[in-house]
C-alpha cells in the first residue's frame, strides 16, 4: 500500500510540476536527445515515460487536462467549476471505488501480482546487459539468432517455449511434451504475439512482458493479477 501511495504521490508532483509549467510558458518545450546529457536529464526522462505508462492505463481513470483546471482554479483562487458539494458526492464515490479495487479477491496474492512490482522489475530488467525494449515496452533478449523467415501476425509458429514468472517460477514447459507446439500468434499474449515476430526460424528469445501486454488485471491459473510473464522461445518454422 505504501508503495501505491508513493507512486501516486510522484506522479501528482510530477503533474503539478507540469501543469505550473504549461501555465507559465502556455506550451512545454519540446526537448532533443542532446538536451539529456545535463545532469539527471536521463533519469528524470525514464522516470516521465515509466510514469506514464502507469497512468495510461485504461484501468486508471485519469484525465490530464482535467486534473491541472482543478489544480490552477484551487492553487489561483479562481471559480471551481464544481461546488463544495458535488465534489464531495465526487469523493465518496472515488473513495468506495478505490476500497473496491482494494478488497483483494486473492488473499495468499504476492508481490508477484502486483502492478508496481512489475513496473519496478521490468524497468530494473531494462538496465540488464543485452536486453532491448520495444515501444509497447515489450523487452527480449536474443540467445541464438536464425536466419530463416519471419512471421507475421496471420502465422502460426512450430516452437518449443518455457514460460516462468518474475521469480521463476515455471507455469509451462513445452520441451516435457516431447514435440514441439503449433503456436497461432492470434491466440496469444500481445506480447508474446509481437516478440514471435521479431524471430527468424533457427532462433532462440527471451521475452519479458509486461502486464498489459499480457493477462493485465485478471488471474490466469497460476499467473497471479498485473504479473510479469516470461517466455523463453526456440522457433523452429513459420506454419502459413
Amino acid at each position: 500500500m505504501k508503495e501505491k501511495i508513493l507512486i501516486i504521490t510522484s506522479a501528482i508532483i510530477l503533474l503539478l510540476l507540469l501543469g505550473c509549467k504549461k501555465d507559465k510558458d502556455q506550451d512545454i518545450k519540446q526537448l532533443t536527445v542532446s538536451d539529456l546529457v545535463k545532469e539527471g536529464g536521463k533519469e528524470s526522462y525514464v522516470i516521465g515515460v515509466d510514469l506514464a505508462k502507469v497512468l495510461n492505463n485504461p484501468e486508471n481513470k485519469f484525465d490530464y487536462d482535467s486534473f491541472i483546471q482543478g489544480f490552477t482554479d484551487q492553487y489561483k483562487n479562481r471559480p471551481l467549476l464544481l461546488t463544495e458539494e458535488e465534489m464531495n458526492v465526487v469523493r465518496k464515490s472515488h473513495q468506495k471505488s478505490s476500497q473496491k479495487l482494494s478488497s483483494n479477491p486473492y488473499p495468499n496474492l504476492s508481490p508477484e501480482g502486483s502492478a508496481i512490482a512489475s513496473e519496478r522489475f521490468m524497468m530494473e530488467n531494462r538496465k540488464k546487459e543485452g536486453v532491448v525494449e520495444t515501444k509497447s515496452g515489450l523487452q527480449y533478449m536474443v540467445i541464438r539468432e536464425g536466419k530463416g523467415q519471419k512471421p507475421t501476425a496471420d502465422d502460426k509458429v512450430k516452437a518449443h517455449y518455457i514460460g516462468t514468472l518474475r521469480k521463476g517460477e515455471e507455469f509451462e514447459n513445452t520441451y516435457e511434451k516431447g514435440e514441439p507446439v503449433e503456436i497461432p500468434l492470434k491466440n496469444v499474449v500481445k506480447g508474446l504475439a509481437e516478440g514471435l515476430q521479431l524471430m527468424s526460424e533457427g532462433s532462440k528469445y527471451k521475452f519479458f512482458i509486461p502486464p498489459h501486454l499480457g493477462y493485465g488485471s485478471k488471474a490466469m491459473g497460476p499467473i497471479l493479477p498485473n504479473s510479469v510473464i516470461i517466455f523463453e522461445v526456440e522457433l523452429f518454422s513459420v506454419v502459413k
